[in-house]
C-alpha cells in the first residue's frame, strides 16, 4: 500500500496537536511591534528573586508584572516593599534600572 505524502504531512501536524505532544509556536511577523519578545526562554520566579534579593538583600519582593518594552522585550518589573521598582530583563538577567520613588 503506498501512503499518500500530502495525507502524512497532514497527519504528522494534526495528530501531534490533537494528543497534546507538540504546542503550536507563535512566529513575530515583520510588522509586529515587539520582535523580540516572542523568542527565548525568559528568567523563573526563583532565579529573579536571587537577582533582585542580591541588589536589595533587606527587602521584600511586594510584587512582580511581566511587560513587553518594545527594543528591550521582556521586562520584569518588581516592587521592593520599599517603594522602589526595580527592572530586570526577562531573557538575560541584567538589572536595567531601579527607581526610587
Amino acid at each position: 500500500m503506498k501512503l499518500n505524502p500530502r495525507l502524512l504531512a497532514i497527519a504528522s501536524v494534526i495528530i501531534p496537536l490533537t494528543l497534546g505532544t507538540v504546542a503550536p509556536v507563535a512566529r513575530a511577523d515583520k510588522d509586529d511591534e515587539y520582535p523580540r519578545a516572542q523568542a527565548g526562554p525568559i528568567l523563573s520566579m526563583p532565579q529573579l528573586m536571587r537577582i533582585v534579593l542580591q541588589i536589595a538583600p533587606n527587602n521584600e519582593i511586594e510584587e512582580v508584572n511581566l511587560e513587553p518594552r518594545g527594543e528591550r522585550g521582556l521586562i520584569y518589573v518588581v516592587e521592593l516593599n520599599d517603594e522602589r521598582l526595580v527592572y530586570v530583563n526577562a531573557r538575560s538577567g541584567e538589572v536595567l534600572e531601579i527607581e526610587e520613588d
